[in-house]
């Protein structure tokens, strides 16, 4: 070979396909232990995820585990779980550890939990001057954040993200916050939670806080949890602060995600 051009040619070749030969290598060895342990996930599913950029591996080991422990739960929406960034493993084992504790935990439940945990640790702006905060989107970014919301339900045209790439919204915090907001069934336009970020608002924190409040029957409008976090005060803290309080006042009393099933 003589030829540099060819010569290069082969050697993309070669690494593009030793590339594709180790990821069908370990998404075979994936599906292969899953059925070894009794948690048979489809070839399909899994070659889904890989293309969703999911661990496969994370997904696997969760579904063995809510298996073994006997919970109602489904690969898509473990796939779920991690495209926020939460661990699905998290939220099988606080499943895990109420249903042992005789108060049966739902997995909408548990996964809502683990994302108001979580709430603070996804929208904080990383360190540097506030510009940061209002980063430029990485490549390829959206179709991830699209597929997500999709699997959730949420249908967020294109034109919405170059509007939020052009008015440099936090786009990930904007698109997680409404996904969230859709599965608690709160009914927040992306548009409004759009305007909040541009704001200077918390909106993770603040979505985060309306689910608090609305699982434990207090009145709180987007209007007033709006301004008060634009004042610069911690609803969400605002909010357990009043949970708190009513469950000592309350003997009993427990908000809808303890509920026992």
């Amino acid at each position: 070979m003589d030829n540099p051009t060819l010569i290069v040619a082969v050697a993309i070749f070669g690494v593009a396909f030793a590339v594709l030969w180790i990821r069908a290598g370990s998404t075979l060895l994936v599906w292969t232990r899953a059925r070894r342990n009794d948690a048979p996930i489809k070839m399909s599913e899994l070659i889904g995820m890989r293309l969703r950029k999911v661990d496969i591996r994370a997904v696997a080991e969760s579904y063995a585990q809510a298996r073994a422990a006997g919970l109602d739960v489904t690969t898509p929406q473990l796939e779920t779980i991690e495209l926020t960034g939460c661990r699905s493993g998290l939220v099988v084992s606080a499943m895990d550890e109420a249903k042992r504790a005789g108060r049966p935990l739902s997995f909408d439940d548990a996964a809502s939990n683990a994302l108001i945990v979580h709430s603070r640790k996804l929208a904080a702006p990383p360190a540097g001057n506030s510009a940061d905060r209002r980063r430029s989107q990485i490549p390829g970014e959206s179709l991830n954040l699209w597929l997500q919301a999709r699997l959730s339900g949420v249908r967020i045209s294109p034109p919405a993200f170059v509007r939020m790439g052009r008015n440099r919204v936090n786009t990930r915090t904007v698109v997680l916050s409404a996904v969230r907001a859709h599965e608690a069934g709160l009914g927040l336009p992306l548009e409004t939670l759009e305007e909040h970020d541009r704001a200077g608002g918390d909106v993770a924190n603040l979505v985060s806080a309306l689910i608090t409040a609305k699982r434990a029957g207090i009145d709180l409008d987007w209007r007033r949890a709006a301004a008060y976090d634009l004042s610069g005060r911690d609803i969400l803290e605002a909010v357990l602060v009043r949970v708190n309080r009513m469950e000592e006042s309350e003997p009993g009393f427990r908000p809808a995600e303890e509920t026992t099933a």
